[in-house]
């Protein structure tokens, strides 16, 4: 019985996958078989490739600066001897991923892009300034993934260290790290797929510029914000059609980075 409850909700859950495959697929199919398709690659209104880029590098680069600032922080957390303590600061952390973007986002435009401005010049919409944002956005999910995987390794290698002389730095760089490897590149990826799929900080904090990104302090347009920007517009332009192109990207990418964590899930077990 319990057999038969569990496969309803997963053939449920299945069938609103394939639905939504085939609805993005049905409306981006159109633009592949024409001449659009020169344009919706690099042209100048829609570059499918331009925001491809821009939602890589924004991703690649925030979660790259959550990943140290969440590394550092699981690690003291790891290294607490007050478990109270470690309890008030991972509720904290719970607290930080409850914040909605929009909140992080208009804080940067507040604070950050005035900053930037008088830093690197221009406006200071560029997808250095989001990167920064939507790293601290990503960071608190990292977090927990880390302590998750810290956790999960053996009491008895500490004691095993300590034995041999070892101090609490050698614990955590040549083993605890070491042990937990696997589950820190499982926390990464989902702080990626986390940054991939942000909407607001982006269209907040990038520019939205529809130009092939040649560096950080540029302003870009990615996939997300593209879909926000023109999900109102005109339903029979290329540009609005575009965005069912995006949306079938973002499901790909986001496809791929669920793929990577089940078989490092499936490794680490």
């Amino acid at each position: 019985m319990m057999r038969y409850l569990t496969l309803i909700p997963t053939l449920i859950s299945g069938a609103i996958l394939l639905v939504l495959v085939l609805f993005l697929g049905y409306f981006s199919l159109p633009l592949l078989r024409t001449e659009a398709i020169g344009e919706l690659l690099g042209g100048a209104d829609v570059s499918l490739l331009a925001m491809l880029t821009a939602s890589l590098v924004l991703s690649v680069t925030a979660t790259l600066l959550a990943t140290l600032f969440a590394l550092a922080v699981a690690l003291s957390l790891e290294s607490m001897p007050s478990s109270r303590l470690k309890v008030l600061m991972l509720g904290f952390v719970n607290l930080l991923t409850a914040i909605p973007t929009v909140v992080y986002g208009f804080v940067g435009v507040v604070v950050l892009i005035p900053f930037m401005r008088d830093v690197t010049g221009g406006s200071g919409y560029s997808l250095l300034t989001a990167a920064l944002v939507l790293s601290l956005v990503v960071t608190p999910t990292i977090i927990l993934f880390f302590n998750d995987s810290f956790r999960s390794v053996p009491k008895t290698y500490k004691s095993i260290v300590y034995a041999l002389g070892g101090n609490s730095e050698h614990y955590q760089l040549k083993v605890l790290l070491r042990a937990a490897s696997r589950g820190l590149s499982v926390g990464v990826m989902m702080g990626f797929a986390r940054a991939i799929g942000d909407t607001m900080i982006a269209l907040m904090l990038s520019g939205n510029a529809l130009v092939m990104p040649d560096s950080l302090s540029g302003s870009a347009r990615v996939l997300t914000a593209h879909i926000a920007l023109l999900f109102a517009g005109d339903f029979d332009s290329l540009e609005f059609r575009s965005i069912f192109a995006s949306g079938l990207l973002l499901f790909l990418l986001s496809t791929i980075v669920v793929m990577l964590m089940r078989r490092m899930r499936v490794r680490h077990a």
